[in-house]
């Protein structure tokens, strides 16, 4: 019987270390999923362009790469280059060349 007692005691030790684990591994998850998917990208620039953008688990590639390209243009263009290829008809600013 002193056996059988020991062998149910492991066993109680065990289950109660198992739930703490399961627990613990529960609310890892939840806050996980809490801080928003922006947060699992690595790179910093895709992570910033991510939460500005609000998407959530996937995003259309077409999409994706079109928010990219305007995300890189912002950061590292100049502002007078930034408005003049918005506002070009095609989508390009036209070159001017002086004349001498």
């Amino acid at each position: 019987m002193e056996t059988f007692a020991r062998k149910l005691h492991e066993q109680q030790r065990q289950l109660v270390a198992l739930e703490h684990t399961v627990i613990r591994q529960g609310d890892r998850v939840i806050f996980a999923m809490g801080q928003g998917p922006h947060k699992r990208v690595q790179d910093p620039h895709i992570r910033a362009l991510w939460k500005e953008m609000g998407w959530k688990l996937s995003v259309p590639a077409r999409e994706f790469v079109l928010n990219l390209h305007d995300y890189y243009v912002a950061q590292y263009s100049q502002p007078t280059q930034v408005e003049a290829y918005f506002k070009s008809p095609n989508g390009r600013p036209q070159a001017t060349r002086a004349l001498h």
